[in-house]
């Protein structure tokens, strides 16, 4: 982020100043709205091959989602209020209590 406008683009508000996002970068949540901060996203930029085909087809199951086109990397929980039928079953057949 930069506090030097950026040509076509909308700046954000935050402490009376306006910043924008540099070329290049990713957005960045205000602190304090982060759903990291809040344990319900996570990144996983280091998923590629097998284990991202893995996680793309069975996140829903999982009770995650990919929200943000622009972060591809970028994955939140949403069913945080109960664990999913999946990881309960894989956690019976680890003996896991």
């Amino acid at each position: 982020m930069t506090t030097i406008p950026q040509e076509g683009k909308k700046p954000r508000a935050f402490q009376g100043k306006n910043w924008w996002l540099k070329d290049g970068f990713a957005p960045i949540a205000q602190p304090g709205s982060s759903h990291h901060n809040w344990g319900i996203s996570v990144d996983v930029s280091e998923a590629s091959g097998e284990r991202l085909a893995f996680m793309a087809a069975t996140a829903l199951d999982y009770g995650f989602s990919w929200e943000l086109d622009s972060e591809p990397w970028h994955v939140n929980c949403f069913n945080a209020d109960s664990v999913p039928a999946l990881v309960l079953e894989w956690r019976k057949a680890k003996s896991l209590k």
